[in-house]
């Protein structure tokens, strides 16, 4: 049981790296396996003629999602201000600078992924192929979906928090 606590207390102060880690490790493993086990082979088989399609798509999705997560901070920039007193609890909280840093990391991963799929649209192509290009994107790709996830989580408690009703004074 106190180790239970011990850990849960330890994620609590220091999730976003834990959860960085772990994408982290599973590029590190993927990467392991891209040059010991001729991943470039396998790789390119599986997108064949495509390269430059699935680049241009991851691109224009993270380009969007980018340009969305930056509104979605706006939003909860105002939230922040408009819903001041409702959200008082949580401007007072510890994890108040924690909420923050969540939309940042959001903004900057998403921004990596673009400029990842961008590099690979560029130098990675069906013509001169330079593989490797994608262990980056594999890296952003992870990073950005864990962030989005935990945004997501964040801005469907704030909304909770927004629409429950208020507390009778007694």
């Amino acid at each position: 049981m106190i180790l239970l606590h011990s850990s849960n207390r330890i994620w609590k102060r220091r999730f976003l790296g834990i959860e960085a880690g772990v994408v982290v490790v599973v590029t590190l493993l993927f990467t392991a396996w891209f040059f010991v086990y001729d991943g470039p082979s396998h790789i390119g088989s599986i997108m064949g003629d495509n390269r430059s399609n699935i680049y241009r798509t991851i691109a224009t999705i993270s380009g969007s999602l980018l340009g969305l997560s930056i509104t979605f901070t706006s939003v909860m920039i105002g939230l922040s201000f408009n819903h001041r007193r409702r959200l008082s609890i949580v401007q007072q909280s510890e994890h108040y600078r924690v909420l923050w840093k969540v939309f940042f990391q959001m903004i900057r991963c998403i921004g990596g992924l673009t400029l990842a799929a961008l590099v690979c649209l560029i130098w990675d192509n069906d013509s001169d192929s330079v593989s490797w290009l994608v262990i980056p994107l594999i890296l952003f790709m992870g990073l950005s979906v864990i962030r989005i996830c935990r945004a997501i989580w964040i801005l469907e408690n704030i909304i909770e928090i927004i629409i429950m009703p208020p507390r009778k004074v007694e």
